[in-house]
């Protein structure tokens, strides 16, 4: 019944690879949050690279600030 979500930016190299590792925007994150960071990062980083981005739109997509929200919670 926990409602879980995080905010992360990502920013990406032009052949979109992960420039650095993703980033918590959340200040204090709780045990859950910091999981579901743990597993968004994990899940990134496996999905590289994102080939899909429009190079053309590099500029729009450097850098994306998105929120996380698992589907499914089973904590």
């Amino acid at each position: 019944t926990d409602k879980v979500n995080i905010k992360i930016r990502i920013s990406f190299n032009r052949d979109g690879t992960l420039a650095s590792p993703p980033r918590s925007l959340v200040s204090a994150p709780s045990a859950k949050q910091q999981a579901l960071m743990d597993s968004a990062v994990d899940a990134l980083g496996r999905c590289q690279p994102f080939t899909m981005l429009p190079q053309e739109k590099y500029k729009q997509w450097k850098t994306m600030e998105v929120y996380v929200t698992p589907l499914f919670t089973h904590w």
